[in-house]
């Protein structure tokens, strides 16, 4: 007689498993669909929602990937107090992730970007700042070389730190496109918002080395994936 409700409670179980798992990935699709349309209020809204849940490790690293995002978005249209409100949030996390798992690769790339952003919104910052952030990062890519989040960032403080302080805009690019190829590898090309950033930030990058056929290719690799990325196609390889 007691069959059914064990039966039932493994029913609420199983289910409460498969909604979880459909609440993530519905979130990564909604991401995706916020990047590219440029609907940063969607991409809020999700990080609203998700800061009211229960979250795993690997939720709170997707977390931070979309703390990463968006505060990016913020610095780069000079909404300075927002991008600090998004700068500590970042930090607390990675800094929370951090003293559980210290070893973990991705953990510590976020502590080094969130460190970084807090220069690009002052650059007298740089001199104290900048060591530590690398820091983070040259330990993110040691532990995982293969890890996504390091390799971006490792390319991003390649590209952008002075040849006196190691920078090399050459060896940069190596690790975008890494970076890609291991997306790619993984097989996890689908709704990721990330990838069609890295992409962008990789023809981007072509271009300021004046390298204009290989940010070309890039350019038409992006919007054979998706055609719908508005900032692509209409801004920084429009065709008429």
């Amino acid at each position: 007689m007691e069959r059914p409700k064990y039966i039932f409670c493994f029913l609420i179980i199983l289910f409460s498993g498969i909604f979880t798992c459909y609440s993530q990935t519905d979130y990564k699709k909604t991401i995706y669909d916020a990047y590219i349309r440029g609907n940063m209020s969607q991409w809020e809204t999700v990080i609203k929602q998700m800061e009211a849940e229960n979250l795993s490790l690997q939720q709170k690293l997707d977390l931070l990937n979309y703390y990463y995002g968006y505060t990016a978005y913020l610095i780069g249209n000079d909404k300075s107090k927002q991008a600090n409100v998004y700068i500590e949030k970042g930090e607390k996390l990675a800094d929370e992730l951090l003293k559980e798992y210290p070893e973990n690769a991705a953990a510590n790339a976020y502590k080094g970007s969130f460190i970084s952003f807090k220069i690009a919104l002052n650059k007298l910052k740089a001199v104290t700042l900048g060591p530590q952030s690398m820091k983070y990062i040259n330990k993110a890519y040691k532990l995982d070389s293969g890890d996504v989040q390091a390799l971006a960032d490792k390319g991003n403080m390649l590209f952008y730190a002075p040849g006196m302080f190691g920078g090399n805009k050459e060896e940069a690019i190596q690790y975008f496109e890494k970076a890609i190829r291991m997306i790619e590898k993984n097989e996890d090309t689908k709704n990721n918002w990330f990838y069609l950033n890295l992409l962008t930030l990789l023809a981007q990058h072509y271009e300021k080395l004046d390298k204009k056929q290989e940010a070309v290719s890039v350019y038409e690799k992006i919007l054979q994936i998706e055609p719908d990325f508005k900032w692509v196609r209409d801004e920084l390889y429009p065709q008429e």
